[in-house]
């Protein structure tokens, strides 16, 4: 009976051995807590292995604790391999962030260069743009000997002055001047000479009128005055004698010293054109009439008075 006894009994701890399952967690769980206070180390290892040698489970059960024990240390330390991993992949991300955001503050200050860069170059083919354009205008409308205004903008320069006329209820005055026998002083001293009196008579003309006014140079001798809000036709009489007496004043070019003439014609809005066009040919008619005037001979003395 004795031994049927203990073989049950040996069965039974194999038994239990072979499947400890959640029973055998389940008693090393009481046992490290419910351990007698004499029975507890320092060590929790050692604390573990005196409780289970007090609870005389056999040999069996502590290599089942052990193994739980083991898996339980290697997922402790799993857990902290991805920890340590999930940290440098975080670590990593935080680098490669970093580095593109540092590239993308790199590629921005770039681009804003870049863009500053092409706002000067615009800026400054603008303002060549600009300045081609005022010369090509200037060029368009002005004399390149002379620096005065050329016909084309002496058609424009009337136009203003007329419509300013109406609007103020004055009148325009062109007034033409020719420079006589302009062709025989070229010809006795020389084509430069005669742009060096060109450009000093247009200087002369220029310093007689007002800001507002225009003086034009429309042929190799010919220059054209207009006077704008004219409200004394006296005044064109007398502008018109101030250029026949400044040209008639000596000009020095290139060490000679001349003398000119000048034959002038003046025409007055409306009476004299309503148009550029008009005022320019009655100022032209004028000014050729007064010309032929200078060519006529002296008049002689009748012999029948002379005798009487």
């Amino acid at each position: 009976m004795r031994d049927r006894t203990a073989r049950l009994k040996s069965n039974s701890d194999l038994r239990a051995s072979r499947s400890p399952g959640r029973s055998g967690a389940a008693v090393t769980a009481v046992i490290v807590l419910a351990a007698p206070p004499g029975a507890r180390a320092a060590d929790p290892a050692a604390r573990l292995v005196e409780c289970l040698e007090a609870a005389h489970l056999g040999l069996p059960f502590y290599a089942v604790t052990l193994a739980v024990l083991l898996v339980s240390i290697a997922l402790i330390a799993r857990g902290r391999s991805l920890a340590r991993e999930q940290a440098r992949a975080q670590a990593e991300a935080l680098a490669s962030r970093d580095q593109l955001i540092r590239t993308l503050q790199a590629s921005g200050e770039a681009l804003t260069r870049s863009l500053a860069q092409r706002s000067q170059e615009l800026e400054a083919a603008t303002r060549r743009l600009q300045e081609t354009e005022h010369r090509l205008q200037y060029n368009a409308h002005t004399d390149p000997l002379t620096g005065l205004a050329n016909r084309l903008l002496l058609g424009d320069r009337i136009a203003h002055a007329i419509t300013r006329s109406k609007r103020h209820n004055c009148r325009t005055a062109v007034v033409l001047v020719n420079i006589d026998d302009f062709n025989g002083m070229n010809a006795a001293f020389g084509e430069a000479v005669g742009d060096e009196v060109l450009k000093a008579a247009a200087a002369r003309l220029r310093g007689l009128v007002r800001e507002q006014d225009t003086v034009a140079r429309t042929g190799g001798d010919e220059f054209v005055i207009v006077l704008e809000e004219v409200f004394d036709t006296q005044d064109v009489q007398r502008v018109a004698s101030a250029a026949t007496t400044a040209l008639a004043q000596e000009f020095e070019a290139r060490g000679h010293a001349l003398t000119l003439g000048a034959s002038v014609g003046c025409a007055i809005y409306p009476d004299g054109g309503t148009d550029a066009d008009g005022l320019l040919r009655h100022a032209g008619r004028l000014m050729r009439h007064a010309k032929r005037a200078k060519d006529l001979p002296p008049p002689q003395a009748d012999p029948a008075a002379s005798a009487a």
